[in-house]
């Protein structure tokens, strides 16, 4: 079942802040998550971002090895939108700016 895309982009965008991207590559990106981060993930129902985002084709999060792996349309959701996610820790400025860049990316692919 889809979360709401609001609650969705919120989820992803407090995760950032509290995770590490090890790896990414146009149309995969790869989240290192702490243990108390990957209770939070698992809170927030990382797996339906799919379901719930444009451009966002799959998550997988993987308990083991404590990463979240989000493969997505870069047509949709540009490279460097990635990047500036995975720069955001310690940056609540930058968190708002994302969340709004977000939303007007999701408003034009519905349009």
């Amino acid at each position: 079942m889809a979360i709401d895309v609001d609650r969705a982009i919120d989820d992803l965008v407090n995760l950032a802040p509290n995770a590490s991207m090890v790896r990414h590559e146009p149309g995969l990106v790869v989240l290192k998550v702490g243990a108390a981060t990957l209770k939070s993930a698992l809170h927030a129902d990382m797996t339906n971002l799919a379901q719930s985002i444009p451009g966002i084709h799959d998550t997988k999060l993987k308990l083991l090895s404590r990463t979240l792996h989000i493969t997505y349309d870069e047509s949709v959701l540009p490279y460097g939108l990635w990047e500036d996610l995975g720069k955001l820790k310690g940056q609540p400025d930058g968190q708002q700016r994302l969340r709004e860049r977000l939303r007007e990316i999701i408003k034009q692919d519905k349009a």
